[in-house]
Order: C-alpha cells, then structure tokens, then sequence
C-alpha cells in the first residue's frame, strides 16, 4: 500500500511559510516603549515589591528593561517586573540589582500572555539613597528567534523522513525499520526541546 506523499509537501509548505514569516518577524525594527518619571525610596524604610511604573500594555514577547536610577551604594535593591493578571508561569523574570557605579539596570523578560498591567517594582533594604529615574522597554526577537529554530527542526526532522523512506524504497527495505528510524527520530527531538528554552 502506497503512501501519499503529497502530505509530507503540504507540511513543509507550511512549516516554510512559518519560517519566513519569522525571518521577516526579525527583519522588522523592533519596538520600544518610554516612560518618564522618578521615584525616591526614603532612607532606612525597607520596601517590597515597591512599584514604580504601573499599568504597563505589551503584547506576547520577550523584552528588555532599561530602568536608570542614582544609588549611593550596592546591592541595596532589586528591580524586577510584576503581574498578578497573567497565568502561573506566563511572566518569566529573575530581576537585577541595582549597582551604583552602572547608573541603570537591564535585563530581559518573557511575556507568553498579553496584559494591561505590568508593574516594574523594586525591591529596597532601606539602606543609603535610592531614586529610581527613566524607563525603557525594547520588544527582542528572541521569541521569534526560538519559533524559528523549532520549525527549523520540524522541517529538518520531515526531510528526515522523506529522505529515509526513499532511501528504503530503493533498497527495498521494510516498512518496520521505517517507523523504528522515525520513532528514534521524534524522541531525538524531544530530547533537544530543552536546549531551545
């Protein structure tokens, strides 16, 4: 019984599609968003979770924060972004420490859910003088980056398969060591997804 082969082709039109629509994601300008203003911690009053610039709307995607502040010493706070209106798990941030001789922080998070309501908040210990300054928020191409590279892989893994079952047609090998190869094929996939997080 003969397999239909134009179904393999369907998908790799379509995994092709994807990928440029990626390509020409990435070629974009990526966008940013500023907002001004200040805000000065008192000395000796710790703070948690203090926000400082509220109200926030970003699509899906990875950014980057750009937070300038003046500090008289180190380690004294962290900045980090907030959301309680999105899913367990669909805001990723570490957060970083404010650092007295940098004069701002940066660092990258991932938003896998559209919101209204990020906050960036700063967490103070309340020792010397904090005053928090500018902020900047860049859109990355890392989300598309990492779609590409998974259909990239899905392709590749499709090609596999094609290239396998010709090469079984002409040496006439069974259908069994077929679906064994591209069993092999899938789990080898799935044991390099965590490479792509």
């Amino acid at each position: 019984m003969k397999k239909k082969p134009y179904i393999r082709y369907v998908i790799l039109g379509i995994l092709a599609t994807l990928m440029v629509g990626c390509i020409i994601r990435i070629a974009m300008p990526n966008r940013e968003w500023n907002y001004t203003g200040s805000y000065t911690f008192a000395e000796g009053e710790s703070y948690t979770e203090e926000p400082v610039f509220e109200h926030i709307s970003l699509g899906t995607g990875v950014y980057r924060v750009e937070l300038s502040y003046e500090c008289t010493g180190d380690a004294i706070a962290v900045c980090n972004v907030k959301d309680g209106t999105v899913y367990q798990g669909g805001l990723l941030c570490n957060g970083e420490h404010l650092y007295s001789a940098l004069g701002y922080t940066s660092y990258d998070f991932w938003l896998y859910e559209p919101t209204e309501e990020l906050t960036v908040t700063i967490d103070y210990s309340g020792q010397e003088k904090l005053t928090t300054g500018n902020l900047r928020i860049v859109e990355t191409n890392l989300l598309w980056t990492r779609y590409l590279v998974i259909l990239a892989a899905a392709a590749l893994l499709v090609l596999a398969t094609m290239w396998l079952e010709r090469r079984e047609a002409v040496k006439g090998r069974n259908e069994q060591r077929r679906q064994i190869l591209f069993g092999i094929g899938v789990i080898a996939f799935f044991c390099l997804h965590p490479l792509f997080l």
